[in-house]
């Protein structure tokens, strides 16, 4: 079974103009490892969960509230 979650964070742009500040303040997160501010993890790959019968309301909950403090664009559950 498909993981039934899905989410986006949007489109990357073609072309990082004027993102120099951005970009080092990346990169320095990246240099100070975890833990460091401004750092996001975002870990990409199949993650799947299955429940035969469905995902309980608090962890549905819990899943949509963490995506909403993400900002994800979308997010939602398939219909199974």
């Amino acid at each position: 079974m498909p993981n039934p979650f899905h989410a986006s964070f949007g489109v990357s742009p073609p072309l990082l103009v004027g993102r120099d500040g951005v970009l080092e303040d990346f990169v320095e997160a990246l240099e100070d490892g975890p833990g460091a501010s401004g750092r996001a993890t975002l870990y990409t790959g199949a993650r799947e969960a299955t429940a035969p019968d469905g995902f309980d309301d608090s962890k549905v909950r819990t899943v949509a509230g963490n995506a909403t403090t993400l900002k994800f664009e979308q997010s939602g559950f398939e219909e199974s």
